[in-house]
């Protein structure tokens, strides 16, 4: 993936799966340390989808990376790839 990427620049990535335990519309990304402007980026895409539409619930959102999930498609993208939105 990193070799078909190369030279390009991926404005977005999405890993969409549902949570039979969790009620409405979220999403989970990557974060840079608290403070870094580059968190308002991160933070973009799921602020418009919460504007647009009753059912997402940014606060439910969650923009971390713990060791846990380090493996997970949105952490390799966001740590390896630098897709940050």
């Amino acid at each position: 993936l990193k070799e078909r990427l190369k030279g390009l620049k991926v404005d977005l990535y999405l890993d969409l799966h549902g949570h039979s335990k969790k009620e409405g519309i979220f999403l989970y990304g990557g974060g840079f340390a608290p403070g870094d402007e580059r968190n308002a980026d991160v933070r973009l895409f799921p602020r418009l989808c919460a504007m647009g539409s009753e059912d997402f619930n940014f606060s439910r959102c969650t923009f971390s990376v713990s060791q846990g999930k380090i493996s997970t498609a949105r952490l390799v993208a966001f740590l390896e790839l630098g897709i940050t939105r």
